[in-house]
């Protein structure tokens, strides 16, 4: 056993946070997206909302999940290994269209309906954590110093993800933004579990410029050590950006377990800094060096070509195994022990924001999904000049730049 998972072996027993209402379960939600009609059904032992209707019954339902979160079940009940989560704070985010980049509207009601689809084809159970907590107490940062700004809905990711760990049938969750929609239906969790089913956390950085680790999709293991890193995510919640808190919560897991990895914690007293500092951090020789899995064998290490790019550009061209983390790349990649796809190219599983290069080959699309004019790889001729430590972004280049662009030329 891990030395670390040792230390945290009380994790998945600790008392939920206590400045976290109980969280109510008895939850279901319907979802009807058609030509004819569209609506969603939340209904509980205390109360009911439709917004097929308009009623005093809506109002007070709001009333209520605006101080007291709800996870719903979405769609029939099943039992799985895997389950689905998204979240929503209001009703109103649900049932309206909310304005997305390049000029596109994203029907965020037809998100979760289509997820709600892609769960029942699959057999997967979906959750959506509805609603939110008291503010005083989602501003109670005792962990956050140099960001003074509001925390957001978006860091109850860790809640629900960690309610879901009381499950005992489920050995993963997924979490997937509201504004994702399911691009390659064919693909099921199992297709990116697989490619290191030993890790503890699952995911990948942006499409476009990277980043470490992007939380729009991300699969976690039911462990002690993942329940204590959702522990800490939500502890260290820190202003408008959830993927702060996550960083730096990972960053501390990683020095706990290995003294080689050190870094600067003044670098997470704000995004813009911890956005420039992690990734950089965590590529360089010495941190890969201190994060090599120790614990199990790997096929991805992210060596020759995939090493100078990341180094280059902090783009992965195949996933990097790390202490308890597989990081996957946001463009396909190799893997010939993988049959059941097509040849033994894996597909990306998140785009994203501009990145319609890739017509449908993603499992998931994230926020802007559907373009006119799909954008085109630019001309990537010196992967070096992808860096500059400079900048606020460190690397320049778009992952999708680097891997179409460097082997088409661009358009």
């Amino acid at each position: 056993m891990r030395p670390w998972s040792l230390c945290l072996l009380a994790a998945a027993a600790r008392a939920w946070p206590a400045e976290v209402p109980a969280l109510d379960r008895a939850c279901d939600m319907t979802v009807v997206v058609s030509e004819e009609t569209r609506y969603v059904h939340v209904s509980t032992p205390n109360g009911s909302y439709s917004s097929a209707r308009v009623s005093s019954h809506n109002d007070r339902f709001r009333e209520r999940i605006a101080a007291t979160p709800l996870l719903c079940r979405v769609g029939p009940e099943v039992s799985g290994r895997v389950a689905l989560v998204s979240l929503a704070t209001t009703l109103e985010y649900l049932v309206g269209k909310q304005k997305k980049k390049h000029g596109h509207r994203m029907d965020i009601l037809g998100a979760l309906a289509a997820k709600d689809a892609y769960a029942r084809q699959h057999g997967l159970p979906y959750y959506v954590w509805l609603g939110e907590m008291d503010r005083a107490g989602l501003q109670n940062r005792g962990a956050c110093t140099g960001d003074v700004t509001n925390s957001t809905g978006h860091v109850y990711k860790a809640l629900a993800m960690l309610a879901l760990f009381d499950d005992r049938d489920l050995e993963w969750v997924v979490f997937v933004d509201m504004d994702t929609l399911p691009s390659r239906k064919d693909l099921a969790p199992d297709a990116y579990i697989r490619l290191a089913p030993d890790a503890d956390v699952i995911g990948g950085s942006n499409p476009s410029l990277p980043i470490l680790l992007n939380s729009g999709l991300m699969f976690l293991r039911s462990t002690p050590w993942t329940a204590a890193l959702l522990e800490s995510w939500w502890r260290l919640r820190c202003g408008f950006k959830d993927q702060l808190s996550l960083w730096r919560a990972l960053f501390e897991a990683w020095a706990a377990e290995s003294a080689e990895f050190t870094y600067d914690d003044r670098v997470f007293e704000n995004y813009a800094t911890a956005r420039h500092a992690a990734l950089p951090h965590v590529v360089g020789d010495a941190a890969l060096n201190a994060l090599a899995e120790p614990f199990h064998s790997t096929r991805w290490t992210c060596s020759g070509d995939c090493r100078r790019a990341l180094q280059d550009t902090g783009c992965l061209l195949e996933p990097l195994r790390l202490r308890h983390v597989l990081l996957l790349p946001v463009v396909p990649f190799q893997d010939p022990s993988l049959p059941a796809f097509a040849g033994d190219v894996v597909a990306p599983s998140i785009s994203r924001d501009g990145a319609g290069v890739w017509g449908d080959d993603y499992w998931f699309c994230h926020a802007a999904c559907v373009f006119d004019n799909p954008k085109k790889p630019a001309r990537v001729d010196d992967m070096g000049t992808c860096r500059n430590a400079s900048t606020f972004h460190v690397y320049g280049c778009q992952c999708g730049d680097v891997y179409y662009g460097g082997r088409t030329g661009g358009g």
